[in-house]
């Protein structure tokens, strides 16, 4: 069987994107490529017409890069395009990989040698706080000072420095808070959705408290997606009328347990980010 030729995918080849993304059953999601690729590379397979076939990116951080948006159009499944694409991660070198696989992709991700660390439950839906909600005294409204102390913290809970992922949800973000006790959660603008994350706290009490403060204002659908390392988090979530949309292993390559204080990490940026 002939190798597949993979092509660089970069921040023109957005449409595409999003057109193998709504093939495989994905929503357009504009912004969230516009910050794939200003974070990383990515690489395409293309098919009859110019249209992809398959596609993969690569987000990095400062010591990690994400797999993020695997797909293969249903059409060309069983020929080897995944494996292709993937080829292209393996021989990165350097950076730790991660990923969130879906159940279509994990038996790949597996027979190349990746390994379950960690799972996520992605809720979505339009919630309601709580009648005569209040901000604890604890949390404010973050302002452009404390930017740097929130991408510490971040660097804290997630275990790798994420500065460029930071500004660009602060150049999106709708609402970011922050409490007395170096947490913070932002709600930033993904299209249609408002995705509330990462948060970072030092309890799910300050979790659910900053959560809450971010969402006060959501005009519409929201997004939060929780590690299971939070379940007091995801039960609140799920309270405000959140759907639980299913669980995703958070799987590694090249790699021993994953770094920073976790128990710290209450919500994602997103899958993509991790």
């Amino acid at each position: 069987m002939t190798t597949p030729t993979c092509e660089p995918l970069g921040s023109a080849d957005v449409e595409r994107c999003m057109d193998l993304a709504e093939r495989v059953g994905w929503p357009r999601e504009r912004a969230k490529w516009e910050m794939i690729f200003a974070l990383g590379p990515g690489f395409g397979i293309v098919g009859a017409g110019g249209a992809l076939s398959a596609m993969v990116a690569f987000p990095r951080h400062e010591g990690a890069s994400f797999v993020a948006m695997m797909a293969v159009d249903p059409a060309a499944q069983g020929r080897g395009l995944g494996r292709a694409l993937l080829g292209q991660a393996m021989r990165r070198p350097g950076q730790p990989l991660m990923l969130y696989a879906t159940e279509e992709g994990r038996p790949l991700y597996e027979r190349l040698g990746f390994r379950e660390v960690d799972r996520a439950s992605k809720h979505v839906g339009i919630p309601t706080l709580p009648s005569g909600w209040t901000a604890p005294g604890a949390v404010r409204v973050a302002t452009s000072s404390d930017h740097a102390a929130v991408v510490e913290s971040d660097a804290r809970g997630f275990g790798v420095r994420r500065a460029s992922l930071l500004q660009l949800l602060s150049s999106r973000a709708e609402r970011t808070v922050v409490d007395a006790h170096g947490g913070f959660a932002i709600r930033w603008s993904n299209g249609h959705v408002a995705v509330v994350g990462p948060i970072v706290a030092r309890s799910e009490d300050a979790a659910i408290a900053l959560c809450d403060a971010a969402i006060v204002g959501a005009p519409g659908m929201v997004r939060v997606d929780v590690p299971v390392g939070s379940p007091r988090v995801a039960e609140h979530v799920r309270s405000l009328g959140l759907i639980d949309l299913g669980v995703s292993p958070l799987m590694t390559w090249d790699q021993g347990p994953l770094p920073g204080a976790r128990a710290s990490y209450h919500a994602l940026a997103l899958q993509a980010f991790g």
